[in-house]
C-alpha cells in the first residue's frame, strides 16, 4: 500500500499543479480579455475622432483636385494664348523688319541717286557757267592790263610804295 499511497499523493500533487497552472492560465486568459476590451474602448474612441478627421481630408483633397483640374485648364489655355501672341508678334517683327530694310534700302538707293545728280549738276553748272565766267574775266582783265599799259596808269605798287607801306605797320 505504500506503493499505492505514494502514487496517490503524486497523482494529487501533479492534479494540484495542473490545477494550479490552470487556474493561472485562467487569469492570465482573464488579463488578456480585460486588455483586449480596453484596446477595443481605446480604437472605437481613436475611430470616432479618425472618421470625421478622414471625411475632411477627403472633402479637402475632393475640392482640391476640381481646383486643380480648373488650374491646370487655365494654364494650358494661357499657355497657348501666350504661344498664339508670341507667334504673332515673331511675324509682325519679321514683317516689320523687311519693311524697315526694303525702306532703308530705298532711301539708300534715294541718297545716291540725288548725290549723283548733284555731282552732275555741279559740273554742268562749272562747264556751262563758270568756264565761260572765268574766260569773259580773264579777257576783261587782259583789256584792262592793255588798256592801264597804254594809258600810262597802273594800279600795281610801286616798290617805293610798297616799301613806306611796310614801314607804316612796323
Amino acid at each position: 500500500m505504500d506503493r499505492e499511497l505514494l502514487l496517490l499523493y503524486t497523482m494529487a500533487a501533479f492534479t494540484g499543479v495542473a490545477a494550479i497552472s490552470l487556474v493561472a492560465m485562467a487569469g492570465m486568459v482573464f488579463g488578456m480579455y480585460r486588455s483586449s476590451k480596453l484596446m477595443r474602448t481605446r480604437a472605437i474612441s481613436f475611430m470616432d475622432k479618425l472618421e470625421p478627421l478622414a471625411e475632411s481630408a477627403r472633402k479637402t483633397l475632393d475640392e482640391t483636385r476640381d481646383q486643380t483640374k480648373e488650374i491646370l485648364v487655365d494654364v494650358k489655355d494661357l499657355t497657348a494664348s501666350g504661344r498664339k501672341q508670341m507667334a504673332t508678334v515673331e511675324s509682325l517683327l519679321d514683317d516689320l523688319s523687311q519693311t524697315a530694310r526694303l525702306q532703308a534700302e530705298r532711301v539708300d538707293g534715294g541718297v545716291e541717286m540725288t548725290l549723283r545728280r548733284v555731282n552732275e549738276t555741279t559740273e554742268i553748272v562749272q562747264k556751262t557757267i563758270l568756264e565761260p565766267i572765268r574766260q569773259v574775266r580773264g579777257v576783261v582783265s587782259a583789256v584792262t592790263a592793255v588798256l592801264e599799259h597804254l594809258s600810262g596808269t597802273s594800279r600795281r605798287p610801286t616798290p617805293d610804295r610798297v616799301t613806306s607801306d611796310e614801314e607804316m605797320f612796323i
